[in-house]
């Protein structure tokens, strides 16, 4: 089968290798085969045409210097979302919409990730449960029977500290396994979407993590990451691929609804969930949504919810 064939100017190599990569492979699909060059542009080619027919793509990945990169006017930025709130008397718990969600989603053929906070770095900006409260051990164990995935919730001050992130997640498996949870991979998403580059995707990636989902805005909906699609992440300082996929966040309800943010009512929110769902489908890609447990409060919240998973 005919691939296709990148040359690309020499510098950046790992960089340009990695682009090359996750757009045309990741992304797209295609086969293909990519080596460095002396020409100051990319080409591509039909590789073994001989017909000499390429498209010459002008080099504009490097504007910037080194010294420019990973700094604040290179980067986008974004307020920080509201914290969940989580009663400790679960009979008593109007949050306790877990299974709601659980049978909404099975309804559908599909499953959810439910990502617990296993450590505290900020009071009760990390809540006022405990993984180890009996009535959490209970929903993990709970979540895992009807095969839905667990995963790490990585406390509000995690983001800038791997030793933290890999003791939250080694509690967490601590605690999965004495419930008898296993899974293939274990991902999740940072508390408030506090997340910095590349320090956060390290601490992951460092801690074996396999998947992070926290790169979307707070205050707005889309595709921070640029895609749909998961992905592999580059650490941008060390110049190297990092064993940690991306699964970017495209849509959390509270940035649909919550006045602070975007502040639409809840047809208008569902109208713009879905456009960008139908966007994510008609590109192949997955519509990642955060819909936290205590949005479901009203049965306007619960409709909205369902509408737009259906």
């Amino acid at each position: 089968m005919t691939r296709l064939l990148v040359r690309y100017p020499a510098s950046y190599e790992p960089e340009r290798r990695y682009a090359i990569d996750v757009v045309l492979g990741t992304l797209l699909g295609l086969d293909h085969r990519a080596e460095p060059h002396d020409g100051a542009g990319a080409a591509i080619a039909l590789e073994g045409a001989g017909d000499g027919r390429k498209v010459t793509v002008a080099d504009g990945l490097f504007a910037l210097p080194e010294s420019e990169w990973l700094e604040p006017a290179s980067l986008p930025g974004g307020p920080r979302p509201a914290a969940a709130r989580v009663a400790r008397r679960p009979d008593l718990d109007p949050y306790d919409t877990f299974d709601l969600i659980m049978d909404a989603t099975e309804s559908l053929g599909a499953r959810s990730a439910f990502y617990f906070i296993a450590g505290r770095t900020a009071g009760r900006l990390d809540g006022d449960h405990d993984l180890r409260d009996p009535w959490v051990m209970g929903l993990v164990r709970r979540v895992a029977e009807r095969g839905h995935e667990v995963g790490l919730h990585p406390s509000y001050g995690s983001f800038r500290d791997p030793a933290q992130v890999r003791r939250e997640l080694e509690r967490l498996l601590a605690a999965a396994d004495e419930l008898g949870v296993e899974q293939d991979e274990w991902g999740g998403r940072q508390h408030f979407l506090r997340w910095e580059a590349p320090t956060t995707w390290r601490a992951w990636a460092d801690a074996g993590l396999a998947y992070d989902s926290s790169l979307g805005y707070a205050d707005r909906v889309g595709f921070r990451s640029g895609t749909c699609h998961e992905h592999e992440v580059f650490d941008l300082r060390a110049r190297r691929r990092l064993p940690l996929r991306e699964r970017p966040l495209v849509v959390m309800e509270a940035t649909l609804l919550e006045r602070k943010y975007m502040g639409l009512g809840h047809e208008a929110a569902v109208e713009t969930a879905r456009r960008l769902r139908a966007t994510c489908e008609r590109f192949g890609g997955d519509f990642t949504l955060l819909w936290h447990n205590s949005y479901l409060l009203t049965a306007a919240d619960r409709q909205a919810f369902r509408r737009v998973i259906a």
